[in-house]
């Protein structure tokens, strides 16, 4: 209830502020201008239901952030059914920021 005040009633997805600050970051250092929770609000695909971490608009790139609960072979393969039709939808590229055990993570890129 208290972020459904906080955002005044509009629907939109609990985030991860530190990964918001990893988009960000990747973003600058590879020339990317990503539409986040903190910076515009993620990006909502209307017609698939779905919101993606980050979007350059621009540059039709789609940037997602995989905290390790992602692994799981169940949450892994909704994932992937996930990210090809939003490939296939909005014609993308879509990078995967794959958080890793230590806190670093590995980039997955996706056509």
């Amino acid at each position: 209830m208290e972020r459904i005040r906080r955002n005044k009633g509009k629907v939109v997805p609990a985030y991860n502020l530190a990964a918001c600050k990893v988009i960000e970051e990747y973003g600058k250092q590879h020339g990317y201008t990503f539409q986040h929770a903190e910076n515009g609000g993620e990006f909502h695909i209307k017609e698939l239901g779905y919101w993606v971490d980050g979007y350059d608009k621009e540059r039709n790139v789609v940037i997602e952030y995989e905290e390790p609960r992602h692994q799981y072979p169940m949450r892994r393969a909704r994932d992937t059914k996930r990210y090809q039709e939003i490939v296939n939808h909005l014609n993308c590229e879509l990078i995967r920021l794959v958080e890793t055990a230590s806190g670093e993570y590995k980039i997955v890129r996706e056509h």
